[in-house]
């Protein structure tokens, strides 16, 4: 039981860097593309999602964006976050894309540790 345990635990550590990660290259990504707000945030949510939807479905269990949690309302707020840092305040690219990074794994961290969920809607 014990490492079951581990292995989830450090399955979701990992899919929190790569979420943050793929969220903020995507994000980039859009930014260079002279992209507006919405459709960097939108484009950062789908790839910063996917690839732990792909996880999920090739380990046959719901993908997480279909349960209640927090995940892809991470990734798109985390998309125009930066979108908003890089064009509307000209902050640095790569010191903004590394503590956003960290910004939004210490959240997705704390949502896992806490069990933070949207709220139901049924």
């Amino acid at each position: 039981m014990k490492l079951y345990k581990l292995i989830t635990t450090s399955n979701l550590i990992f899919d929190s860097i790569g979420l943050a990660a793929f969220t903020l290259i995507a994000a980039n990504k859009s930014v260079s593309l002279e992209l507006n707000t919405v459709t960097t945030g939108i484009l950062a949510a789908v790839t910063g999602v996917g690839g732990g939807i792909i996880r999920d479905l090739l380990v046959t269990e719901t993908p997480i964006v279909l349960r209640e949690d927090i995940y892809a309302v991470l990734a798109f707020g985390g998309g125009i976050l930066y979108h908003i840092c890089i064009v509307q305040f000209s902050f640095l690219k790569v010191p903004t894309m590394a503590i956003l990074f960290i910004i939004m794994l210490i959240i997705r961290l704390v949502i896992i540790k806490y069990k933070v969920n949207l709220p139901n809607i049924n």
